[in-house]
């Protein structure tokens, strides 16, 4: 759909009109004041100035966070270092565990061994006790033969 000339000459017309009638009322407006004017130059300064300290601020707030993250970063390898000494020490506990299941075999070991020893002197005593009993009542049979043969030998 195409537009005639005719169309658009109007159209253009009424732009025109448009335009006209708002700048008529932008002159009607009164003048812009002097001191208006520079209220906002110092407005607009300092507003300047405001977005220049707030940049500041965000630089100083930047580097007191890298600041932290550094600060945390420390930490964290402290924390690390920490963990080493930790694994070390428990590699140490069983190294110790480990000596210390050595040391309760031997003690088991030598306690068997002093029960064994034990239980040989038990059959050695036994053993004398016997022997001491059976010369006892030998040199008893022997007094008592040889008072018999006193008595009856002559």
């Amino acid at each position: 759909m195409a537009l005639a000339k005719e169309d658009l000459q109007r159209i253009e017309q009424m732009i025109e009109a448009a335009l006209t009638r708002q700048q008529a009322r932008v002159a009607q407006l009164p003048p812009m004041d002097v001191e208006l004017r520079e209220r906002l130059v110092r407005l607009e300064e300092e507003l300047k100035h405001q977005r220049e300290l707030m940049a500041k601020q965000f630089e100083l707030t930047e580097e007191r966070f890298r600041h932290i993250d550094r600060q945390f970063g420390q930490v964290e390898r402290h924390f690390e270092q920490i963990d080493k000494r930790f694994e070390q020490i428990d590699k140490r506990f069983e190294q110790i565990d480990k000596k210390f299941e050595q040391a309760d075999k031997r003690f088991e070991l030598v306690e068997s061994e002093i029960r064994q020893i034990h239980a040989e002197i038990k059959q050695i005593y036994v053993a004398i006790n016997r022997q001491t009993w059976r010369m006892i009542g030998a040199v008893g049979l022997i007094v008592v033969l040889s008072r018999v043969v006193e008595l009856f030998g002559n």
